[in-house]
């Protein structure tokens, strides 16, 4: 089943991946004091979907957003990442299948390091 922290999650994962793939400066904490943590839609997204899941809708964010770091930064998961996004750039597009077969191998070569 999915829920509305999954969304979220997905949607922070995203966002994540996206800064640190970009520049390196992923941030450790979501604050809502970072103007940068709002200038995409997925950000949006997560928040509205937060107010609707929980009372307390802005204290799921920052836990979520720790979870994400933690899954996405490991070393298997970040190496699946930037194979996909290095062929991505490279090839302009790819299919599940080719998608599919980079994940496995870079997530293979990284728990062999």
């Amino acid at each position: 089943m999915i829920t509305g922290r999954r969304i979220i999650r997905a949607s922070l994962a995203g966002l994540a991946a996206q800064d640190a793939w970009g520049f390196g400066r992923y941030c450790l904490r979501f604050t809502f004091c970072n103007k940068t943590n709002f200038a995409e839609p997925a950000i949006w997204r997560a928040i509205s979907l937060a107010g609707r899941i929980e009372t307390d809708g802005a204290a799921v964010l920052p836990p979520l957003w720790h979870e994400v770091q933690e899954y996405l930064f490991s070393d298997e998961n970040w190496a699946a990442v930037t194979a996909v996004t290095e062929t991505l750039i490279r090839d302009g597009e790819l299919s599940g299948t080719e998608i599919g077969h980079i994940v496995n191998t870079a997530i293979s070569r990284a728990s062999e390091r």
